[in-house]
């Protein structure tokens, strides 16, 4: 019955702390990785809002000059 001890026996303390320490580290990592990309993705925004921003400028110019 010894062979079902690991299966069925309560983790120690240090098991579990080392495990959450794991899980933190990939929460960590995920949260990381999701501030780079929408760091990526406001940057794009911004961009194209000043490029759309031109292009109505220059068409309002062009309109107004006719």
């Amino acid at each position: 019955m010894k062979f079902l001890d690991k299966y069925f026996k309560q983790p120690d303390a240090l098991t579990i702390a080392k495990k959450e320490l794991v899980n933190a580290h990939k929460s960590f990592l995920e949260s990381k990785t999701h501030t780079e990309y929408y760091t990526a993705l406001a940057e794009f925004e911004s961009v194209r809002i000043k490029r759309l921003e031109q292009y109505i400028k220059d068409l309002e110019k062009k309109n107004d000059s006719k």
